[in-house]
């Protein structure tokens, strides 16, 4: 097995063994809470610095709402697979639409759910096109060119596209899933998302986030405490935030082939089109 994770159940024991002596403000932490306080800190650390990716193709529903997976923590990538393999990001835009209508029985009156809460008609239509339909160049609302741009009194043309357009589709992210809008390239999507670790049967942690968890069990752990000094309650988190910044710079690490290829696609993308 890979050295790049490690079970948390050997984490835990590790954590049991080396900080429950008689000098350790954690010597009364039962195994239990151990567990919990590990959990907790994936959980965290998942949403705030990163974990397990995980990357699925799906279908857009008909109603342009996508449920978030059942381990989902967030997103890092939605897109659509171009002609050549590659994966197109979408653009994120909070001006979509994402009103549905109440549902009425025959009398007019609001339909209820079993908690006396009223329920919603599924009446949004799509219009996405099937996968591997590519459109034609003018029905898919290209504005990489803004024309007649003055530039220090010199009429010219720009290239670029606004931060609300994108080529391939839109979305939003909402408390129930993803919507997406009606303008998608085509109706098979990449989400790229963190997954939650602790969902697993035999949970994994990443290297990088060891040392970001253990102090982050025992920040918790002491922080309501009694008879614990604030003094060391500061420290504790402070500790915790300390580790969280190099577990991110863990997890961003590059090598200078990388950086050097990062560089080469920046000029490349900057340089003016013809």
């Amino acid at each position: 097995m890979s050295r790049t994770r490690r079970p948390l159940s050997e984490l835990i024991d590790e954590y049991m063994l080396l900080h429950r002596d008689e000098n350790s403000l954690t010597k009364y932490m039962t195994r239990p809470q151990c567990v919990l306080l590990f959990q907790r800190g994936i959980r965290e650390l998942n949403r705030t610095v990163g974990g397990t990716l995980k990357s699925v193709i799906t279908e857009v529903p008909a109603n342009g709402l996508l449920e978030y997976p059942a381990d989902y923590v967030k997103y890092t990538k939605i897109g659509v697979i171009d002609d050549d393999g590659k994966v197109r990001t979408l653009g994120r835009n909070h001006k979509i639409n994402i009103a549905r209508s109440f549902a009425k029985d025959i009398n007019g009156d609001l339909v209820l759910d079993a908690d006396g809460i009223e329920t919603f008609e599924d009446d949004k239509q799509r219009t996405t096109t099937p996968a591997g339909t590519v459109l034609p160049y003018g029905s898919r609302n290209f504005v990489d060119v803004y024309h007649n741009v003055n530039q220090i009194g010199t009429f010219g043309n720009v290239y670029g596209t606004s931060a609300e357009r994108n080529h391939f589709g839109h979305y939003r992210p909402t408390d129930d899933g993803i919507e997406f809008a009606s303008d998608m390239w085509r109706s098979t999507i990449i989400l790229e998302y963190i997954a939650d670790e602790t969902m697993k049967a035999s949970p994994m942690v990443l290297q990088p986030l060891e040392e970001a968890l253990i102090a982050y069990v025992y920040w918790r752990y002491v922080q309501h405490r009694v008879g614990i000094s604030g003094q060391e309650k500061i420290l504790a988190r402070k500790e915790y935030k300390d580790q969280v910044r190099i577990a991110r710079l863990k997890m961003r690490s590059f090598t200078l082939d990388e950086l050097r290829h990062a560089a080469i696609m920046h000029s490349v993308n900057a340089a003016p089109k013809t």
